[in-house]
């Protein structure tokens, strides 16, 4: 089926909030954004595993994902039973799209500790992003089980039951999420992609319109949107938000992909949408779509013009 799945996880909008938590206290001098400028101060430093783990977390929510990788290793070896430093590698690999690696982190962590929360949210999260909804359910509940007070989990059960087209059913889990963690931009904005998947267009916009005004929203939410003003018909309210992050070309090219996605029909749109919850992802084009190659180079511009 075209278009390719990496073009359509280029939308991404989501995080799927099984991502590294915000970091905690860090000592004073790496409260600001760690770099690879002082990596050779921070492992001179003598530091112990936990303090390693919480710079390192610090570094992945900074962007950088290099240092942070080698600050969990280093941590690894100061505490080799401690499975949080795999953990956190893990989903920091998760966040560069090293899926293989982030397994291998989270199986190392498991071995430590059988029933780790965090290390069966890490694999749940890699089974969504491979679009393996049974899979991600089972550990899903199983954590459940241990944490039923933990948003991130109802989050991820709504992002399976959307993959799986139940949306009545993850929109509850979105509701369950919104309990335990109110007013999350990430849970809010699954929610309301689950609404326009269920053709609840003016519910999806309305809490959309409420997530952009958050000082913490981003392009992403703007652009999640525009989709959604796309997918209404709402033309030239969806030009008007995607001119606030892209060039014009690339609001263009976006506009031709909605109207491509409204013209589907017997509810094909909807196995596309869905995939705003992953990560990009590598994926072949189907051979079915009627369309032009030019068409769909066309398409494949419109989904690459997303948060690059």
């Amino acid at each position: 089926m075209w278009p390719s799945t990496r073009t359509f996880l280029r939308l991404s909008a989501l995080s799927l909030s099984l991502g590294l938590a915000a970091c905690g206290s860090v000592d004073s001098r790496y409260e600001r954004p760690v770099s690879g400028s002082n990596l050779e101060e921070i492992n001179a430093s003598g530091m112990s595993s936990d303090q390693l783990v919480r710079i390192a977390n610090a570094s992945a929510s900074s962007g950088d994902l290099s240092l942070a990788m080698k600050l969990y290793r280093d941590a690894s070896k100061k505490a080799p039973r401690d499975p949080m430093p795999w953990i956190g590698l893990g989903d920091t690999m998760v966040s560069a799209r090293l899926l293989d690696q982030a397994t291998e982190a989270y199986d190392n962590a498991l071995n430590l500790e059988p029933n780790s929360p965090g290390a069966k949210l890490g694999m749940a999260r890699i089974h969504l992003m491979l679009e393996q909804a049974p899979e991600a359910r089972a550990l899903l509940e199983e954590v459940q089980e241990i944490q039923p007070e933990n948003w991130r989990i109802y989050n991820s059960l709504g992002v399976s039951e959307d993959l799986a087209k139940n949306h009545a059913r993850a929109q509850d889990y979105y509701l369950q999420a919104l309990d335990f963690s109110p007013r999350n931009l990430s849970v809010l904005t699954n929610y309301s992609l689950s609404l326009a998947l269920d053709g609840n267009h003016a519910d999806a916009i309305s809490i959309l319109e409420d997530v952009i005004e958050e000082p913490s929203a981003t392009a992403r939410h703007r652009q999640n949107l525009a989709l959604v003003y796309g997918l209404a018909g709402s033309e030239n309210n969806a030009q008007q938000m995607a001119r606030r992050d892209l060039s014009d070309r690339d609001v263009e090219n976006n506009m031709d992909f909605y109207r491509f996605i409204r013209g589907m029909t017997n509810g094909s749109a909807g196995e596309f949408i869905p995939r705003q919850y992953d990560s990009r992802l590598e994926g072949q084009a189907g051979e079915d779509s009627g369309l032009s190659e030019a068409e769909r180079q066309k398409m494949e511009q419109a989904m690459d013009s997303y948060f690059q």
